[in-house]
């Protein structure tokens, strides 16, 4: 691409092309590899190696079809990895792509699930309270996690170490042919938080701190409490919370309560979720630090969570401002070429 574009450029230099005519052949070029790349036509390998394997695609729709959450511990760090690590680095990238793939590590798993909880943060932009220490992502710090693991509705533990830690039950050994040697270990966590249901017991908290601390007590979030930021309590409630539809912008839920309540989604509270209750907007409350809740009135209730990005609206206006100044000026400046 480099070298066609500079190829263009030095016709352009000796006025064999057009200025206007290069650039519209650096945009096809541009938007021909894209196209080739996206309709998969990378000849370096088959659309099977981005899919998982028959073994983990049944351990992933199990977790699933119960409502689970899986938590990964950090491949690269497992003894398990370290030990078969291939000794050349291309061979080490491709094999560790199939591993992360396999093990339902989140930013491999996004487009098949299931619902994942913590990960290293890739990004560096997320807050330190949403993400494990670095030093706590390996498994064997998993022992050290396993309270924050049930607070965030952990169902499953995977692993390329065996553990034995209290609190996890060995629920199956998988052994895909693509990572052999190496075996995949699926813990169940005992008595994981739900993720999605009525708090029996709502106290409040001045600050997102403070209710974290409140909810890491001991025995708290396991009665079916839930700490909220408000100057007003909400009372606790009993029902039933029935999902209807889960994408990634998008919650609906049927809530059937005894009283006024809470309904407590354990997904990370950021900004830009909105949510309606029986049409009526109402706020969505940060619980226990980190997951989103809503007020729900007695009976039954349809609760819709939707999410937009925050300054969705600016940021169109501004594009669209800023495609009419760029179509202004050229038709300003071909008017000028042609007056002169």
């Amino acid at each position: 691409m480099a070298l066609a574009a500079a190829a263009i450029a030095w016709m352009i230099g000796r006025g064999r092309a057009s200025a206007s005519a290069g650039a519209a052949a650096v945009v096809a070029l541009l938007a021909a590899d894209l196209l080739r790349t996206g309709a998969g036509l990378n000849p370096m390998v088959t659309p099977a190696f981005f899919e998982r394997s028959p073994e983990m695609s049944r351990v992933a729709d199990a977790i699933s079809s119960r409502g689970g959450r899986a938590y990964t511990c950090h491949v690269a760090t497992s003894r398990a990895y370290v030990g078969t690590r291939p000794p050349q680095a291309e061979d080490r990238d491709v094999r560790m792509f199939t591993i992360l793939r396999e093990t339902l590590t989140p930013s491999f798993n996004l487009p098949q699930g299931p619902s994942t909880a913590y990960s290293s943060d890739l990004t560096e932009l997320v807050p330190r309270y949403r993400v494990l220490d670095p030093a706590l992502l390996g498994c064997g710090a998993v022992p050290a996690i396993l309270s924050r693991l049930r607070a965030a509705a952990v169902s499953h533990v995977v692993s390329l170490d065996p553990l034995d830690t209290p609190g996890l039950t060995l629920e199956t050994i998988e052994r895909p042919e693509r990572i052999a040697p190496l075996a995949i270990q699926v813990y169940a966590l005992t008595r994981p938080l739900p993720r999605r249901a009525l708090a029996t017991r709502v106290v409040t908290a001045p600050d997102r701190e403070a209710a974290a601390a409140r909810a890491a007590e001991p025995g708290f979030q396991e009665a079916g409490g839930v700490v909220g930021e408000a100057s007003s309590p909400f009372e606790g409630s009993r029902g039933t919370v029935a999902s209807v539809r889960e994408d990634a912008d998008e919650l609906v839920f049927d809530v059937d309560s005894d009283g006024p309540g809470l309904l407590v989604v354990r997904d990370s509270f950021a900004p830009g979720w909105k949510a309606t209750v029986n049409a009526a907007e109402t706020p969505i409350l940060r619980a226990d630090g980190r997951h989103r809740a809503v007020p729900v009135p007695e009976g039954r209730s349809r609760v819709v969570m939707t999410y937009r990005p925050p300054g969705i609206a600016a940021a169109w206006a501004l594009s669209m401002a800023s495609l009419l100044t760029a179509v202004a000026t050229h038709w300003h400046d071909r008017r000028a070429g042609r007056s002169s």
